[in-house]
């Protein structure tokens, strides 16, 4: 939709890298899609960008992130990057903030409304899960607090957010997570 964008307001192609085409990219005529398997080595994406730079001198070229992995990799990469690159970028600190938990954490501290939020780790016991379906009432949400460490443990029916209507369904939930080795917490959140 970015590359529509681009494309409809400024009449360029965009160029989109990846490790693998798929529909959305594979027959679009809004962009030019490069193929880069291991784009999720950070070396290995650092020399895509930065080869695709130095073939278009005198362009002008703006670096945009698709997933949060993506995006912390141009915070850490943007002085190689910047020379090359119009990036929108934050300061390295500003990752700290990717972790769901810790940007709660601050929306408190800075008075910042946001839902109530439980932090669980693996899979409580059930009448703690009662309790929780009582507390924030169904449904709620559960979601993993670092969004770019959970998609590196891919399981059956995994998702982005899961909407829970009951404890069963939060034990599935948070069983199956759990069962995929991620390694950091989850949100339950109230809808």
């Amino acid at each position: 939709s970015m590359a529509r964008g681009f494309f409809a307001a400024c009449g360029v192609r965009s160029q989109v890298f990846g490790r693998e085409a798929l529909g959305a990219t594979r027959f679009s005529r809004y962009l030019s899609f490069t193929a880069v398997p291991e784009l999720s080595d950070a070396a290995v994406c650092l020399r895509a960008l930065l080869d695709f730079a130095k073939k278009t001198p005198g362009s002008t070229r703006m670096l945009l992130a698709c997933t949060d992995e993506y995006a912390a990799f141009l915070v850490r990469h943007r002085e190689e990057l910047s020379p090359f690159y119009t990036l929108s970028a934050p300061p390295e600190t500003a990752l700290a903030l990717a972790d769901k938990e810790k940007f709660y954490h601050a929306c408190d501290r800075f008075g910042i409304p946001h839902p109530e939020t439980v932090t669980l780790s693996g899979v409580p016991a059930r009448a703690e899960l009662d309790a929780l379906g009582k507390r924030l009432g169904y449904p709620y949400i559960l979601k993993p607090a670092e969004s770019a460490v959970y998609w590196h443990y891919p399981f059956t029916g995994m998702e982005k957010v899961y909407t829970v209507n009951s404890t069963t369904a939060a034990e599935g939930v948070l069983g199956a997570v759990a069962a995929s080795g991620y390694p950091g917490a989850m949100l339950a959140q109230k809808r």
